[in-house]
């Protein structure tokens, strides 16, 4: 009697130390329903992920010479998986998030269309944890003109515009925000 009940707690055991792994992101499966890719992994609750440090941008503007908006294209972005000894993750699945623009390579000149509202798009990482991403900003907008409300005759400047565009990353329990605070300046007066 005491074996089986000794079998019984083993297996218990067994049983529950495997249903923490799956529900942490080891198993395959789960990285599947997210829309990885097959043999890839999510992050397990030890590992770490890391990203580039967050930007600012300026888009200046000087009297007849307006920001003309649109947008801002950032060198490769890395995120980077390393397992609880500080060891790349290779295999990791990492679902990003954006309001910006993803491009397949360094020339910027092809988009890829991610899903959903916010362009989700699953990458895996390769031998040393790297997850290299091509990617701008959202489309800022064009610069505020310098305005005269008549019958007066003094230029007002124009307005300055900000905002912030994200990439967010997920794999598992861990994620990664990379953000760029923007400003567009309004045309000053002359």
């Amino acid at each position: 009697m005491k074996i089986v009940k000794t079998m019984l707690i083993t297996v218990s055991m067994i049983f529950f130390v495997f249903s923490v792994m799956m529900i942490n992101g080891c198993g395959s499966k789960e990285s599947q329903d997210q829309g990885c890719p097959s043999g890839s992994f999510l992050a397990s609750s030890g590992d770490t992920i890391t990203g580039p440090a967050n930007a600012t941008f300026t888009g200046g503007s000087s009297p007849g010479n307006l920001f003309p908006g649109g947008s801002v294209l950032y060198t490769p972005l890395v995120f980077t998986v390393n397992d609880a000894s500080g060891s790349p993750k290779n295999k990791a699945c990492v679902i990003f998030y954006t309001d910006g623009f993803w491009y397949t390579d360094a020339t910027y000149s092809t988009t890829i269309n991610g899903t959903g509202p916010l362009n989700a798009l699953a990458v895996v990482t390769d031998d040393f944890g790297n997850a290299v991403l091509y990617w701008s900003t959202e489309v800022l907008p064009v610069a505020n003109p310098a305005t005269i409300i008549p019958p007066a005759t003094t230029v007002t400047a124009g307005s300055d515009q900000k905002g912030q565009s994200f990439v967010q990353a997920y794999s598992g329990t861990l994620s990664k925000e990379y953000t760029v605070d923007w400003t567009v300046q309004g045309e000053p007066a002359p």
